[in-house]
C-alpha cells in the first residue's frame, strides 16, 4: 500500500516514515511476536487507516476499547512534523504529541507507569515485555529519549494499585514526558491551539 493517504479533500497525506519503519519491524502487527501490545490499545490496519477520516481531517491509526482514537492531524502540521491528537468520546480532541516518534515515547512511558498487562501476562512476562518494547523502539528515538525508555524499562516492576503495575510512578512519567516533548499546547483541546500555533 502506498504511503500516501488520500483524505476527504483529495489532498495527499504522507504517513510518517517513522511509522513505516516501525511497522516494518512488526511493532504494530497484532499477529506477530514483536507487537507493542499496550493496555486498552489497538493498532489499526493500513486498510482501516486508509478508509478512515474523522472530523477536521484527523486520521486515526490506533484506538482504545472505548473507541477513542489516536490520530494524525495534518491540519496542524506547520512544518515541524504531523502532530498526534487524542479523540476521547464526547469530548474535544487534544494535542497528544508533536509527532509520531514522540507519540511512541509518551505511550510507552504511560504504559510503564500504569499497566494492566500483568493481569494477562504475569509479572515476569510483563517485565520482559517492557524491556523488549524499549529495545525495539530505541533505534527510532532521539538518543536522550532512547536512554530514558531503556533505563526505566529495566527497573523492577511493582504493584502501584489494584491490578495496576509499573516501573515508575505516574508523576515521574508525566514529568519525563513534559520535559522531553516541551510542546506548547500539549494536552490542550485543539480549538485552544490556534493562538499558540499562530
Amino acid at each position: 500500500m502506498s504511503s500516501a493517504y488520500e483524505h476527504s479533500d483529495e489532498r495527499a497525506f504522507q504517513i510518517p516514515q517513522s511509522y513505516h519503519a516501525m511497522r516494518a519491524r512488526g511493532l504494530f502487527d497484532p499477529e506477530g511476536k514483536n507487537e507493542l501490545f499496550l493496555t486498552d490499545f489497538q493498532w489499526l490496519s493500513l486498510l482501516t487507516i486508509a478508509s478512515s477520516t474523522l472530523v477536521g481531517g484527523a486520521i486515526p491509526f490506533a484506538r482504545t476499547t472505548r473507541r477513542e482514537h489516536f490520530c494524525w492531524a495534518p491540519e496542524h502540521d506547520h512544518g515541524r512534523g504531523v502532530p498526534v491528537t487524542f479523540h476521547p468520546r464526547g469530548e474535544s480532541p487534544a494535542l497528544y504529541s508533536p509527532d509520531f516518534t514522540a507519540f511512541i515515547f509518551r505511550a510507552l512511558l504511560e504504559e510503564f507507569s500504569l499497566s494492566w498487562l500483568v493481569n494477562g501476562f504475569g509479572l515476569e512476562n510483563t517485565a520482559a515485555r517492557f524491556r523488549r518494547y524499549a529495545d525495539a523502539v530505541t533505534p527510532f528515538l532521539p538518543d536522550d529519549w532512547a536512554r530514558t525508555v531503556r533505563e526505566v524499562s529495566r527497573r523492577p516492576l511493582v504493584r502501584l494499585g489494584s491490578g495496576v503495575y509499573g516501573v515508575l510512578s505516574r508523576e515521574e512519567s508525566d514529568y519525563l514526558i513534559q520535559e522531553a516533548l516541551a510542546t506548547p499546547g500539549l494536552n490542550q483541546p485543539l480549538e485552544e491551539l490556534a493562538g499558540i500555533e499562530a
